[in-house]
């Protein structure tokens, strides 16, 4: 069971201030309080998940708190604490066109207003900061700012995420030409290899032929000269076998006749033993 996504708040102004029980500890470690006095932003960077987070519910989009309601809390703050600085952690403290700038110099003005002076830090895109707008900000105690260098100008951090996804793919193509050349050396191995089987199988092929040749011719000439001795050659006598079996030996070798039977091919049933 999935519930429906719940719309983000229109009015923040009506968001109670969040608890400070535990601020004691953020101020013993040497830091500042944040103060959220905006949600959202209508950006698209593509290596920022905050407007995907915005926008999976309804009414995504940014929206500031007035700026007496965030004045409000930081004079509340320091009243309770003691304390005269603080950091705003907005992911875009100046928010979007002509309402963001002047929400911005209305908390400047407020805090002008009520002489209150504290230092404070923001974060905002750096296509946002402008001379005449933060010297006013600057005059009311704004110190710091923090901004993503990723490029000055809006197209170039849209940019960003295309070239992102180009180098992906560049990486993938990549990949997909490396598996090729990959699977074009396994199939150049095994063909080389299968030659290679070729080319020793036809070394011992006539190796085999030049030694049957060879024993042919010696079998011939010791046949001449027993036969000089007048040695008995015939098929049951011992010097008649040895001739038959000299011949049987170099048919075996010869890879151009049929191979006569042997003894020596039930060599491998020892193997079963």
């Amino acid at each position: 069971m999935t519930n429906p996504a719940r719309p983000n708040a229109s009015d923040l102004d009506c968001l109670p201030f969040p608890a400070r029980d535990t601020l004691p500890l953020v101020l013993t470690a040497g830091n500042a309080p944040l103060i959220y006095s905006s949600r959202g932003c209508n950006c698209r960077c593509e290596f920022c998940s905050v407007h995907k987070f915005y926008r999976s519910s309804g009414n995504g989009q940014w929206r500031g708190r007035s700026p007496k309601n965030v004045v409000d809390e930081m004079e509340e703050i320091a009243n309770q604490f003691g304390i005269e600085e603080f950091a705003f952690a907005d992911e875009q403290f100046m928010g979007h066109g002509r309402t963001g700038v002047d929400r911005a110099l209305g908390i400047a003005e407020e805090l002008l207003k009520r002489r209150l002076a504290f230092h404070w830090y923001v974060e905002t895109r750096s296509s946002d900061v402008s001379l005449p707008v933060f010297a006013k900000l600057r005059k009311s105690g704004l110190r710091a700012v923090f901004m993503g260098l990723e490029s000055g100008y809006i197209a170039g951090l849209m940019r960003e995420g295309l070239e992102l996804r180009e180098r992906a793919e560049h990486a993938r193509q990549q990949e997909i030409e490396l598996g090729k050349k990959r699977q074009e050396v396994a199939d150049l191995g095994r063909q080389i290899e299968l030659e290679e089987k070729k080319v020793r199988d036809l070394d011992l092929w006539v190796n085999n032929w030049v030694r049957a040749q060879q024993i042919r011719e010696f079998t011939l000439t010791l046949e001449n000269l027993w036969k000089k001795q007048a040695v008995d050659l015939s098929a049951d006598a011992p010097k008649g076998q040895q001739i038959i079996w000299m011949r049987q030996q170099a048919d075996r070798l010869d890879p151009i006749l049929p191979s006569p039977p042997s003894i020596l091919d039930r060599k491998a049933e020892l193997s079963r033993w």
